[in-house]
């Protein structure tokens, strides 16, 4: 498998993920575990370049308390993603100061998108029906994400898991966020 590495914010399931419904056929949940929202994407880069990448990240701010948004469909539709309310332009912020670091350190072009902070909790899979499709997004529309409050503590390192059938990442390394700091946990 070709490698695949990213640093993310580390979104904790409790409270607003294990009440969720279950998605309708043709959508995979993501393991609580992955739940995460993208600093930085290295992709294919050694390891000893992502872990350049991590620690080349002063993280601006301590931790953040944060509100979910409503649950929007990215990319072309298939990445179903909650999104934040309060707190957004805080996260973006911090993302925006530390994402190019990242990206040098590690060997890998500048990323000029916006930052769009947000979390994807499941994905339309690719041979999903166009029933499936619309049953997907009316089952995101519905989800009681909104208002939910949640705490954002820990920068993670990830890549891909070695077991994808039961999680699609694994941390390979965490850092609190304590604000200007380089310090592991």
């Amino acid at each position: 498998m070709r490698p695949n590495w990213f640093i993310g914010l580390q979104v904790p399931p409790d409270p607003w993920f294990p009440p969720l419904p279950d998605p309708p056929s043709g959508v995979r949940m993501f393991h609580p575990g992955d739940l995460h929202m993208t600093v930085a994407f290295l992709g294919g880069v050694d390891e000893t370049a992502a872990h350049r990448a991590m620690q080349a990240i002063t993280w601006p701010t301590g931790p953040l308390d944060v509100t979910l948004g409503p649950v929007e469909a990215f990319g072309r539709g298939t990445a179903l993603s909650v999104t934040l309310d309060q707190g957004r332009d805080d996260v973006a912020d911090a993302i925006a100061a530390v994402r190019d670091a990242a990206l040098e350190a590690a060997g890998v072009r500048p990323d000029t998108r916006e930052v769009r902070p947000h979390c994807t909790l499941a994905r339309v899979q690719r041979k999903a029906s166009r029933n499936q499709r619309d049953a997907a997004q009316d089952w995101r529309k519905a989800l009681p994400t909104a208002g939910t409050p949640v705490r954002i503590d820990h920068l993670v390192l990830y890549t891909w898991s070695l077991d994808r059938r039961a999680r699609l990442f694994r941390v390979v390394r965490r850092r609190p966020l304590r604000g200007i700091s380089t310090e592991d946990a």
